[in-house]
C-alpha cells in the first residue's frame, strides 16, 4: 500500500521541517517507492496490506532481534531504539520523518565539510549516507543495494529536471491557504472586541 505524495509531504512539512521537502520524497522514493506498510530483513522486503498484519510481522522479527527496516522511509529499528523511539511505532510517518531528519541532520554535517562539492553532488552524497547509515546490522544484500543505487540515480535525474516540483508548490499553497483562513478566523473574532467602545456594554453603538 502506497502512501500519497501530498500527504507526505503535508507530515514532512510539519514532522521534519528542517529537511527539504524535495528531499523527503527522494528518500521515499528511493527507498520504498513509497510504500508505506513495507518490511525489509535481511534483504527480503514484503509488502503488506495494512498496519495490522505489517506491525504482526514487525513483532515477530523484533522479538527474533533481528534489525528492521520499517515503512516508506525504510529506517532501520536499531536507529529508532537509538532515538527513543519504540520501533513499533515505526510506521507512524510522523516519528519516521523526525528519526530521517536526525540522520539527514548528521549527513550534512559531514558533506558540508567537502567544499568542493556542487550542490548536486551533495544531494547525492547526503542521500547515499542516509542509506548507509540506514543499513545498521548490514540488513541489504547486494542485489538490493545496486537495485536501490539505479532507483537513486534515476530518482535524482527526475529530480534535477524539476520532477516533483509542481506537487510540492501545490501543497505549500493548500497550507499557507489554510494557515491564511485561521488567521483570518481569529482575526473576525477579536476585531470587534477591540473596536467596541469600553461604556458600550450590550454593542448598540
Amino acid at each position: 500500500m502506497s502512501i500519497t505524495k501530498e500527504l507526505l509531504l503535508t507530515l514532512a512539512m510539519q514532522c521534519s521541517p528542517n529537511i527539504p521537502v524535495d528531499e523527503i520524497l527522494l528518500l521515499s522514493e528511493i527507498t520504498s517507492n513509497h510504500t508505506q506498510f513495507l518490511v525489509t530483513t535481511m534483504g527480503e522486503s514484503v509488502d503488506y496490506k495494512n498496519e495490522i498484519e505489517a506491525k504482526k510481522k514487525l513483532k515477530y522479527l523484533l522479538e527474533e532481534k533481528k534489525p528492521v527496516q520499517i515503512g516508506a522511509l525504510q529506517v532501520n529499528s536499531l536507529l529508532f531504539e537509538k532515538y527513543g523511539v519504540d520501533p513499533m511505532d515505526g510506521f507512524n510517518a510522523c516519528n519516521a520523518l523526525k528519526i530521517t531528519e536526525k540522520i539527514l541532520n548528521e549527513c550534512t554535517v559531514e558533506e558540508m565539510e567537502k567544499d568542493n562539492f556542487t550542490d548536486d553532488e551533495r544531494l547525492r552524497g547526503e542521500l547515499n549516507c542516509f542509506i548507509s547509515a540506514n543499513d545498521v546490522g548490514n540488513l541489504e544484500n547486494d542485489d538490493n543495494r545496486q537495485a536501490m543505487q539505479k532507483r537513486l540515480t534515476k530518482s535524482l535525474e527526475n529530480y534535477l529536471k524539476g520532477g516533483n516540483q509542481e506537487k510540492i508548490v501545490e501543497v505549500k499553497k493548500e497550507k499557507d491557504i489554510q494557515q491564511s483562513k485561521k488567521r483570518s478566523a481569529v482575526s473576525d473574532v477579536e476585531t470587534p472586541l477591540k473596536n467596541k467602545e469600553v461604556w458600550d456594554v450590550f454593542g448598540d453603538f
